[in-house]
């Protein structure tokens, strides 16, 4: 029998362990991700249609322990990143019949993904000021601005120095968020 346990590693961060096999152990991961879709708001699944590149703040870490924003890519800036960083180059015309197909493969991953609800994006706090490359699921994800994301940046992603006389643009996408929940939460 199972002793499945999740345990806290860090901010915002948890893994789970005890699975007696793999089936048992993505059995979980799918009731995870179904589950993580349900809880998400339509303004977060619209970030799966964008055509253009997005800004987010990550809302499952509490900001007060690790405040972390990013960019979450379009599927065509994540295509164009999958061919630089597997294959180095810039356009198709240069691979092999085998690199093209993986990187068809490659591709249909990133939609496939991005249709179950996970976007290629790059997220930046204190610990990543360079950020760093990941996937990251919708229900995590609330969007802001791109000023927003730029007084983030000029002041270091650290949030106790955004305040309202640093940070508007920041400020009023948390207020917006917080109306957006309350009349989401009123609905249900």
């Amino acid at each position: 029998m199972s002793n499945i346990k999740r345990e806290k590693i860090g901010p915002g961060m948890s893994i789970t362990t005890g699975f007696d096999s793999v089936e048992e152990m993505m059995a979980h991961l799918h009731k995870e991700e179904v589950a993580a879709n349900k809880r998400t708001w339509p303004k977060q699944r619209a970030l799966i249609e964008c055509k253009e590149d997005q800004y987010y703040m990550n809302i499952a870490v509490d900001p007060r322990e690790l405040f972390i924003v990013g960019e979450a890519w379009s599927l065509e800036h994540a295509r164009r990143e999958e061919l630089k960083a597997f294959h180095k180059m810039e356009g198709t015309t240069q691979l092999s019949e085998e690199q093209w197909k993986e990187f068809r493969q490659s591709c249909k991953n990133l939609e496939d993904s991005r249709k179950r609800g996970y976007i290629m994006s790059r997220g930046y706090s204190v610990i990543e000021p360079k950020g760093e490359l990941g996937s990251v699921h919708i229900n995590s994800m609330w969007p802001i601005s791109k000023l927003a994301f730029e007084e983030c940046r000029r002041q270091g992603w650290r949030p106790d120095m955004l305040n309202e006389q640093k940070s508007p643009h920041l400020r009023q996408c948390l207020r917006e968020l917080t109306a957006y929940v309350r009349a989401m939460m009123a609905n249900q």
